[in-house]
Formats: C-alpha cells, structure tokens, sequence
C-alpha cells in the first residue's frame, strides 16, 4: 500500500453477516462468497475511512500481544487483499 496518507474504507456492493469471530461477505447475486477470520475481522472494521494503516495498526498492537512492525505488516498485507477482492476501497 505506497499511499501515505490512503484511509480503507467498506465497500457497499457486499452484504455482510457478522458471525463475532469471523465475518461473512456475499453479493447479492450470491456469486462470490468471502470469509474473514477474526483478525481480519478486526482490520476491517478499522478501515472506516477516517484511519490509516497505520492507525489502525496501532489498534491492533493494542488489541493483540503483537510488535507494531508485524501489526503493520498484517494490516497492510491484509487491507491490499481486501482492496483485491473489493471489500474496501480507499
């Protein structure tokens, strides 16, 4: 993720069902099916369009028992799959 100052956010062509430790996506045409496990879950709830990568890797720090290095390399890692699969935009 090269953009410094990029703030993910949801996209809406997805509806969601939130299962607590994991996160359901479908389309509404029920062609394309996506799981988030409960990290990812996390990130993603972060990305609401007024944070950072960064930002949001320091809730993640927070959160789990984890180096800020491997919380931000998660997050971006994380947050460039879900831009890819069109999850979320920025």
């Amino acid at each position: 993720m090269p953009q410094t100052d990029c703030r993910p956010v949801a996209c809406s062509a997805f509806k969601s069902r939130d299962l607590e430790e994991e996160f359901l996506f479908y389309d509404s045409s029920g062609d394309q099916v996506h799981v988030l496990n409960g990290t990812a879950r996390e990130i993603f709830l972060l990305c609401d369009g007024n944070r950072r990568p960064e930002e949001i890797a320091e809730s993640m720090v927070e959160r789990f028992e984890v180096e800020p290095e491997q919380a931000l390399a998660d997050v971006n890692e994380t947050v460039d799959r879900l831009i890819e699969i069109g999850l979320l935009k920025v």
